[in-house]
């Protein structure tokens, strides 16, 4: 008698099963997806049976959902299909709701956002920071104006072109308009942090061109004498920061914050405190011979070398480079100071450390020049009439920084 052939090939739910000789014995045959065919193991034949009456109940349940899809939403699958490619269609659903306010967690509008950003600490890299008030006072100002474009608008529907707009439409030129940007950057890389949106629309707008990164206008020594000697007889409280601006180079910022206390005359140093210095890096400053000229006459023990406000600063030294007669570009005793200390010492790694920077190269390419403003090339022997740069005669220490302590910011002295 014939033995019956063993089976070896099934159907159920319209599934195909077959018996192969390695592994586990059932195979379903699932079909394509996704251009790609997938087959399933099973130990017995009854877990590849009840596999495949699973799988017909996904593909009517989905049929089921594909039924109530209008045709317009038919045309709308199958374009979008072809406009994405390879990328799966959820995947740019997803994308969509994430970036867009019905979707956006939280949908923050701006207004709200920048004052959630202002309370919040700063950022230096990876770490958080608290923010100094002129900095925050600074983003204030600059994101009013943004908030008066968009404040009511929600953030993660800003697009890079509306930033790009904003910009164009604020007038800003240069490092006024780099400055305008860099604050929206922050404002949106906040937003992304805490998850209220997944991108940075700010973060792709290309950065305007920066007039200050062109070579800087560079005081002659005649010019730098003529406004320390107008500002000893005119305004003698201007004179302690104004030297150390011209022969030490620290930054504007950090003189509003510099104390008496870190000038340290028996060692001709000046530290500049993580509180005080820009990049909140201590370093040490060394104080030229004539500087400790200039320092010793209206050195004090402690209390801010300058005790005003910089808006006070500004506005009195205009003065008294008005009666100087002698035209004083932004930043100049920092740009002089750096131009004229690497003539003489020849040693950008060493000009560089004196002004706080982390390279070289910041100062070669912006803060110093080869030439003064008159066109007079600077040289190692008009880096040395400029260091010889003196007060004439000695004065009361004592007067000029006592009378700022009793007159108002409003009045010159």
């Amino acid at each position: 008698m014939k033995r019956k052939a063993e089976e070896t090939r099934w159907t159920e739910a319209g599934f195909v099963i077959r018996r192969v000789s390695k592994g586990k014995p059932y195979q379903v045959d699932e079909g394509t997806h996704n251009g790609k065919r997938t087959r399933k193991r099973f130990a017995t034949l009854g877990e590849a049976r009840t596999h495949c009456n699973r799988l017909l109940t996904e593909i009517m349940n989905k049929g089921t959902a594909a039924r109530d899809l209008s045709d317009r939403d038919r045309m709308d699958a199958g374009e979008a299909r072809r406009l994405l490619g390879k990328t799966p269609i959820l995947d740019a659903v997803q994308f969509y709701l994430q970036h867009h306010s019905a979707g956006a967690a939280g949908g923050i509008v701006v207004d709200d956002l920048i004052a959630e950003y202002l309370k919040a600490p700063g950022r230096r890299g990876r770490k958080s920071i608290a923010r100094r008030e002129r900095t925050v006072k600074a983003a204030r100002n600059r994101l009013a104006a943004f908030a008066a474009t968009f404040g009511e608008r929600k953030a993660a529907e800003i697009t890079r072109q509306d930033v790009e707009d904003w910009l164009t439409a604020g007038g800003w030129t240069g490092l006024n308009a780099r400055n305008y940007l860099a604050n929206a950057r922050a404002l949106f890389a906040f937003a992304v942090r805490r998850e209220w949106q997944a991108m940075n629309p700010a973060e792709k707008v290309e950065l305007p061109a920066d007039p200050e990164s062109k070579t800087p206008p560079i005081m002659p020594p005649a010019h730098v004498r003529a406004l320390l000697t107008a500002a000893v007889k005119h305004d003698p409280a201007l004179v302690p920061r104004l030297a150390i601006a011209f022969f030490a180079g620290v930054r504007a910022a950090e003189l509003d914050r510099l104390d008496w206390s870190a000038v340290d005359l028996s060692a001709d140093t000046i530290t500049i405190e993580p509180a005080v210095a820009k990049m909140r890096r201590q370093r040490h400053v060394t104080v030229m011979a004539n500087l400790h000229e200039w320092l010793l006459q209206y050195r004090e023990d402690a209390g801010p070398v300058w005790a005003l406000s910089d808006v006070s600063f500004h506005h009195r030294a205009a003065e008294v480079a008005r009666k100087a007669n002698v035209e004083v570009p932004s930043n100049a005793g920092r740009h002089a100071f750096a131009s004229y200390h690497l003539a003489q010492s020849e040693d950008a790694g060493k000009t560089a450390l004196q002004l706080g920077h982390a390279r070289p190269d910041l100062l070669l390419t912006v803060y110093r020049n080869i030439r003064t403003s008159d066109g007079r090339a600077i040289t190692k022997e008009t880096a040395k009439t400029y260091f010889d740069i003196r007060p004439d005669k000695p004065t009361d220490a004592k007067h000029a920084l006592l009378t700022v302590k009793a007159v108002g910011e409003s009045q010159p002295l």
